[in-house]
């Protein structure tokens, strides 16, 4: 299969089952793929209100929300949403086209891991066909562990070319910590005997207790 079909395979494993965004060239084959595997696509009118789909997806879920634009212009038209959704700590995951690696002058070329990082997202780069599973899955434990809008981004000449077929994929899932983190009870009963707040109340109860006999005395 081709890494697009394998990318495809990776988000359906991860529980994708509605996707939004606007479909280009750099995002076209990856969107036919979901469709064939029965994902529910979603189009907007601009990429912006995609991702805030997604955010809205994510919040009311509390599942990752997944979106997807196309290169350079594509992604630039997420920055108001992505800063929107990172700022409410929402896990979305937006897959998005990239330039060619072989092709310098490509009209759409753009730093997409900068912008990114403007807009308080995380990125994650398919850089091969041996890592695009792995590329998905940190793209998904991030966006879980991080809680923030997380940009993975596929050049298109890599999206074309074959992968093993035969690796299963394992999920983010696997990687996130199984047991529930509770607070210790003690340290909590310390840290109220202890506290400056608890002391100052001791110190008024007190002075309230004492204040008739004082009275009285005098």
């Amino acid at each position: 299969m081709k890494v697009f079909q394998g990318l495809a395979k990776a988000f359906a494993a991860e529980g994708a089952t509605s996707v939004f965004g606007m479909m280009g060239d750099g995002n076209m084959y990856w969107m036919e793929a979901l469709h064939d595997l029965g994902v529910n696509l979603l189009e907007v009118r601009h990429e912006g209100a995609g991702l805030g789909m997604a955010d809205g997806w994510a919040r009311a879920t509390h599942t990752p929300g997944v979106c997807t634009a196309t290169c350079g212009p594509g992604v630039t038209q997420l920055a108001t949403a992505l800063v929107t959704a990172a700022r409410a700590q929402s896990r979305v995951v937006a897959f998005v086209g990239e330039a060619p690696t072989t092709d310098q002058d490509y009209v759409q070329r753009f730093d997409q891991s900068r912008f990114a990082e403007a807009c308080e997202a995380g990125f994650v780069r398919v850089l091969s066909p041996d890592t695009a599973y792995e590329a998905v899955r940190k793209a998904f434990y991030l966006a879980s562990m991080e809680s923030r809008p997380v940009l993975l981004s596929a050049p298109m000449d890599i999206q074309q070319q074959p992968m093993d077929d035969d690796e299963a994929y394992i999920t983010s899932e696997s990687l996130l910590p199984k047991q529930r983190v509770y607070p210790s009870p003690d340290s909590i009963a310390r840290a109220r005997t202890s506290s400056p707040v608890h002391r100052s109340r001791s110190s008024s109860s007190a002075a309230a207790r004492c204040g008739p006999a004082l009275a009285t005395r005098s």
